[in-house]
């Protein structure tokens, strides 16, 4: 694990929208412009994905692969107090199912 660098927003984007869109229903889907409801769904979420409120982690193989990331940070949005929130984990689809996301 490391600390992600700026060049990493370039995965960590699409996948961050990708799980987003793969995560609404599918009658809500057809709904929406996927395109629209990206840049709306960016917009509300870029302090977290690139802003000082998270930080971003990226676990790499031996050899450099990019092989997922977390973000993490600390939230107050769902009780009174302030608590470590996990933002958003992903792993890339060649290596899910070998242990990459667990601690």
């Amino acid at each position: 694990m490391r600390k992600a660098r700026r060049g990493d927003l370039a995965i960590i984007w699409p996948a961050t929208l990708q799980t987003g869109w793969d995560d609404l229903p599918k009658d809500e889907q057809s709904g929406l412009d996927r395109v629209s409801w990206e840049q709306h769904f960016r917009k509300k979420i870029e302090a977290f994905v690139e802003g000082d409120r998270t930080e971003r982690w990226v676990a790499e193989g031996p050899s450099g692969e990019f092989l997922g990331y977390v973000i993490v940070g600390e939230s107050g949005f769902l009780t009174p107090e302030t608590h470590a929130f996990l933002y958003d984990i992903w792993v890339a689809p060649d290596h899910r199912g070998q242990g990459i996301g667990k601690t």
